[in-house]
């Protein structure tokens, strides 16, 4: 706090005890940015407040879902691989403009890779699942699938075995990688630290099947959630201290959609709604008609993702208009 200092009658006089009144800290904001018709994001990926990605499945009244990029004013459609069967992009990372990976299904009902240099796209075919992605950068992407991670360096892709049946994966650096799922009828995760995956021990809060379902963060602290069938019994954990604990969840949370560290040691939770958790404290997070938006109902919340190097979240809602799927909206949340 600032002290001030006068001058009374000439004489200099310090007027200790007195303090300027504090800035109250500034409201969180919301601001609608656009909207996708008739359509929604099964995929979504950003590098900054003016670089958003989405990929993802359509309504009826469309027959392709193309992969689409916000620069802050328009959006642009980037031609996918003709090999790739319209509406099945599932994986999306965005690294930069000229190293974008994608995974999904083919036109053959087979599960497919694939890598845009800026140029050109390269396709690689892929056995079983569709796997879920985690890059580094263009010689150093991680794909998991069917019990089996895959690591290309640039040339060549080499397969590990894992055990564990994986559903996510989350890239900090090299030496730092996580992968979670489940094996047998429990959650499971791993972590890879640049030589082997090395299994952690947890305890979900459930004694039913259940798995995990997405993880983020890095060898010092993570957060990871789960659930048993159709978002029954959700949970949440947290990796600290080389341990991971569980989180109650508040009362209002049901099943989990999407998780987001907030960059200050807490975490943002998607349950339709949006929930924050720090210090022990779950706060639901307003959710106001966005202004500029001409959706009078914002029917629910799927996706939220940090701005890297930056406070804010990039969010996706799906709308309603006449009690039916209408489409989705893009907005910018700043605490």
């Amino acid at each position: 706090m600032k002290r001030l200092t006068a001058v009374v009658a000439g004489t200099a006089t310090m007027l200790a005890g007195m303090v300027a009144p504090a800035h109250a800290a500034p409201k969180p904001s919301w601001k609608f940015q656009s909207q996708v018709k008739h359509g929604f994001f099964t995929s979504f990926a950003t590098t900054g407040p003016t670089d958003v990605w989405t990929a993802g499945g359509v309504f009826s009244s469309e027959k392709t879902a193309p992969l689409r990029h916000w620069n802050g004013t328009k959006w642009t459609v980037l031609k996918t691989p003709r090999e790739l069967y319209p509406q099945m992009i599932e994986g999306l990372v965005v690294k930069r403009a000229d190293d974008i990976w994608i995974s999904g299904f083919s036109v053959k009902n087979a599960a497919l890779v694939a890598h845009w240099d800026g140029t050109k796209w390269t396709v690689r075919s892929w056995s079983g699942e569709v796997p879920v992605l985690g890059v580094v950068s263009k010689t150093d992407v991680w794909a998991v699938s069917d019990g089996v991670a895959r690591h290309f360096d640039g040339r060549s892709w080499r397969a590990q075995r894992l055990a564990l049946n994986p559903t996510a994966v989350f890239v900090a650096k090299s030496d730092d990688v996580w992968a979670v799922g489940s094996s047998g009828r429990r959650p499971a995760a791993l972590h890879w630290d640049g030589r082997a995956w090395r299994k952690t021990t947890l305890h979900a809060p459930t004694s039913r099947r259940v798995q995990l379902n997405d993880v983020q963060g890095t060898a010092k602290s993570a957060w990871a959630y789960g659930d048993a069938s159709s978002g029954a019994d959700p949970f949440l954990l947290r990796w600290s201290g080389g341990k991971w604990r569980n989180v109650p969840l508040d009362r209002r949370i049901g099943a989990l959609s999407d998780i987001e560290e907030d960059g200050s040691g807490g975490v943002y939770a998607v349950s339709n709604d949006l929930f924050h958790y720090r210090d022990g404290k779950w706060t639901k997070v307003r959710l106001p008609k966005l202004a500029g938006s001409p959706f009078k109902w914002l029917a629910w919340m799927d996706k939220i993702t940090r701005v890297p190097g930056t406070r804010s979240f990039w969010t996706e809602t799906e709308y309603l208009k006449n009690m039916a799927p209408a489409g989705t909206v893009l907005a910018r949340y700043t605490p």
